[in-house]
């Protein structure tokens, strides 16, 4: 499981999306609409920034987790990010199904720049 200290960073997938996460609880996002998983939010334009918080929903929000909640306010968009790996090598993988089931291979998004430490 991860902290929101480890959440916070830059990750990209094959594809060219890519989230950039505070430890805050924001996060901001390029080329998300082209990932499966944004396929029911409708219009892409708008899936440009948004709240994460760890999906257990108990407790703090903020403390860890092994999946995430994306929303994008103003959309009623929601999307279910699972997290893979080691705490050092971890790997998302943002879904509407089963996270069994996975994504495609080129969906996957790995954590590319850690955010930089104060």
């Amino acid at each position: 499981m991860l902290s929101a200290d480890e959440m916070a960073g830059e990750w990209r997938s094959r594809e060219g999306t890519m989230l950039t996460f505070r430890a805050n609880g924001n996060f901001t996002s390029e080329e998300f609409a082209q990932l499966s998983a944004a396929e029911s939010c409708g219009d892409g334009s708008h899936l440009t920034s948004g709240n994460w918080r760890f999906g257990s929903g108990v407790g703090n929000p903020m403390e860890r987790g092994a999946y995430l909640q994306l929303t994008f306010p103003g959309t009623g968009c929601a999307v279910t990010v699972f997290l893979f790996g080691e705490v050092d090598d971890p790997v998302m993988c943002p879904t509407v199904v089963d996270p069994d089931v996975g994504c495609d291979y080129d969906e996957y998004l790995g954590r590319v720049a850690p955010a930089a430490m104060p």
